[in-house]
């Protein structure tokens, strides 16, 4: 039978390499720095900007400790399914490997109706579908919990907001959202300056209402989001148009914006 001095001097030994693993993992991940607290990003979904999205997901991984679950956000572009909130717990299987649903908080956010659980509107949604390769490449033990936007009021996004504190406080949210659509460059560059500044000053309402975003709601969730956790600085990391990338400023443009809440 083990003493219960041994017990003692075994749980030590534990702990002890438990702290110097951590310390490790810490000293070699973030060598010149500590992790910063980030509570959310907004990223494109439109694909002309993958290799740049892919650029932001690999600093934003430098920059903190790898979450557990990623709310991903998006607008649901083409109105599918019933409720205005929707999300699933499928899995998805990518050609680089499989990144899996947060089963436990899907259920929680559907049991509680914050959410509807509507598989069959993510088979088509590229704004959930086209982060996913971002997030298994830099956060490959993350799960994911997917959400969908329809035109929601405020008041269902607050309720959605404290759903997600009750079940997922931890979690990094993503909010998947392209900027200014249909104008020539350099006109949505002008509007975007105002969005950016919705953002920087998180004005939750000019946000929700803004209507050169494709979803005002999913931005207005991020920076409620942003300032529950007390991170009130936008770190604005690049800010591009269609236009200006494609080097043919007369076609109506796209424009994309990556930051994150720190």
């Amino acid at each position: 039978m083990v003493s219960q001095k041994k017990l003692i001097l075994l749980s030590a030994i534990t702990t002890l390499s438990v702290i110097i693993i951590t310390g490790l993992y810490f000293y070699f991940k973030f060598p010149n720095s500590s992790p910063l607290y980030i509570s959310g990003a907004v990223v494109p979904h439109h694909n002309l900007m993958a290799p740049q999205r892919a650029d932001f997901f690999s600093e934003l991984s430098k920059h903190i400790i790898p979450p557990r679950t990623i709310v991903l956000l998006s607008p649901n572009h083409y109105s599918a399914g019933y409720g205005n909130i929707q999300t699933t717990s499928k899995d998805w299987e990518l050609g680089e490997g499989q990144v899996n649903s947060d089963y436990d908080v899907v259920s929680f956010l559907v049991k509680n109706n914050f959410a509807t659980d509507e598989p069959s509107s993510f088979i088509y949604e590229h704004g959930i579908y086209n982060i996913l390769t971002d997030i298994y490449n830099d956060f490959p033990n993350a799960k994911i919990v997917p959400i969908i936007l329809k035109n929601v009021s405020q008041v269902e996004l607050d309720k959605l907001e404290q759903g997600l504190k009750e079940s997922c406080f931890d979690c990094l949210m993503i909010a998947s959202v392209d900027f200014s659509h249909y104008m020539p460059t350099p006109v949505p560059q002008t509007h975007d300056e105002k969005s950016i500044k919705e953002l920087q000053t998180l004005n939750i309402n000019a946000i929700f209402l803004d209507p050169d975003v494709d979803s005002g709601s999913a931005l207005a969730l991020l920076v409620t989001w942003a300032k529950d956790h007390n991170t009130n600085y936008f770190n604005l990391q690049d800010h591009t148009d269609s236009g200006s990338n494609t080097k043919n400023l007369s076609v109506e443009a796209t424009t994309h914006v990556f930051g994150w809440y720190q």
